[in-house]
């Protein structure tokens, strides 16, 4: 998979790219090998598991974070503080 988005990255096919679950790791790797980054990362992240080491990577080196399952999908809905932040 990586092999494949390396090839149609550096043929011009694409203008930028997109990654889901890439962890710092696989990130690096990809700069290492010279070849332009993601544009975004799609990572679950929500209030409950907000991965930070990751965030923080792709902050420092300019990679959108998309989140998916941001509210747990569902099990946490009744949360007192989540049920404050969403009155407000």
């Amino acid at each position: 998979m990586l092999i494949t988005i390396l090839y149609y990255s550096f043929c011009y096919i694409f203008r930028s790219i997109g990654v889901s679950n890439f962890g710092d790791h696989h990130l690096e790797e990809m700069r290492k090998a010279g070849r332009e980054v993601p544009a975004v990362n799609q990572i679950e992240l929500n209030p409950y598991w907000r991965q930070e080491q990751i965030v923080e990577y792709c902050h420092n080196n300019g990679i959108a974070l998309q989140g998916y399952s941001p509210v747990f999908r569902g099990r946490k809905l009744s949360d007192p503080v989540l049920q404050t932040m969403a009155a407000k």
